[in-house]
């Protein structure tokens, strides 16, 4: 049963990871599509 116990805490480490790095790139394509509008309505008023 002990070899079942560092399965499941290496699975349950690595979906943790996973998730986490996952929240991270959402939130940084947030931001930059924040951004790129940003951009966008700068270029609209020079023109």
């Amino acid at each position: 049963m002990k070899n079942l116990d560092y399965l499941f805490a290496g699975y349950l480490i690595i979906w943790i990871i996973i998730f986490s790095y996952t929240m991270f790139v959402g939130k940084k394509q947030k931001n930059l599509e924040e951004e790129v509008e940003f951009i966008k309505r700068t270029l609209d008023k020079l023109n």
